[in-house]
């Protein structure tokens, strides 16, 4: 028996259950594309599994939902401040991929 999946529908639905912990709905949205993508990939430790984790803290207040996040750069290297508060990777992840002095020719 084969699975199928609305990935469009998995991903709104994902988005607002972010979206209703706090989450700001771009962040809740990118977290929301990487959570069904590694769903869909087959990392299941990394998929949808981790969103019952995420609404638990989001929700205890051990997940910051809205981490302030900044870099600077100055001559040979950049600085990155970004406390997430333990939470919301895929966020972090973008904050650091920004800091465009540092940023490889090609992504991962």
């Amino acid at each position: 028996m084969s699975t199928h999946w609305n990935v469009q529908a998995l991903e709104q639905w994902t988005t607002r259950v972010l979206e209703g912990c706090g989450v700001p709905p771009e962040q809740a949205a990118e977290a929301a594309a990487i959570l069904v993508r590694s769903e869909l990939r087959g990392y299941k430790t990394h998929g949808m599994t981790r969103l019952a984790s995420y609404v638990e803290r989001l929700r205890a207040n051990e997940f910051n939902p809205r981490p302030e996040m900044a870099y600077r750069s100055f001559p040979g290297g950049v600085v990155l401040q970004a406390d997430g508060a333990m939470g919301r990777s895929p966020a972090l992840t973008r904050c650091a991929w920004d800091c465009k002095p540092w940023r490889p020719a090609r992504p991962y």
